[in-house]
């Protein structure tokens, strides 16, 4: 158990640079919002930054605690919110995408066992090249300040 937490607090510490991963891929300041009661989504926020001098691609995201999941913005159209699918995220060397709530974020679809607060949720990126890019992120009510 021991072992375990530590493994959680070295990949929820900082920027995540996992020895075989997307390259030049950071993912910064992740969180899971907890959804209120009865609902069957969650929604991911986060900073993924390209630190390296090649184009970086991520073209899928999964999760082993969900049905699904897919990166979504929300748009807004008439006086009403919709989600949008972005079918792929292109960062070129140096850029940042930002995951924040009312605009980008990773929809996460029918959780496999009840996500609570304080609980942590695995987020695999797939990358154009073949590799991919794990993290555990916290479930949260809100943003940290």
């Amino acid at each position: 158990m021991i072992r375990l937490s530590l493994i959680f607090a070295i990949l929820t510490a900082g920027p995540f640079h996992p020895a075989i991963s997307c390259e030049g891929l950071e993912i910064e300041s992740a969180w899971v919002r907890q959804s209120p009661p009865g609902l069957s989504v969650n929604a991911a926020y986060m900073v993924l930054r390209n630190s390296g001098t090649k184009h970086l691609r991520i073209t899928e995201v999964r999760s082993s605690n969900y049905e699904s999941a897919m990166f979504h913005q929300t748009v807004h159209t008439e006086g009403q919110a919709r989600m949008r699918h972005i079918p792929e995220i292109e960062l070129g060397p140096g850029s940042t995408f930002r995951a924040e709530p009312n605009g980008a974020h990773i929809m996460l679809n029918g959780p496999k066992q009840p996500i609570k607060t304080g609980k942590s949720v695995a987020l695999n990126f797939e990358c154009q090249s073949g590799n991919s890019s794990s993290i555990l992120v916290t479930v949260r009510e809100h943003a940290q300040e």
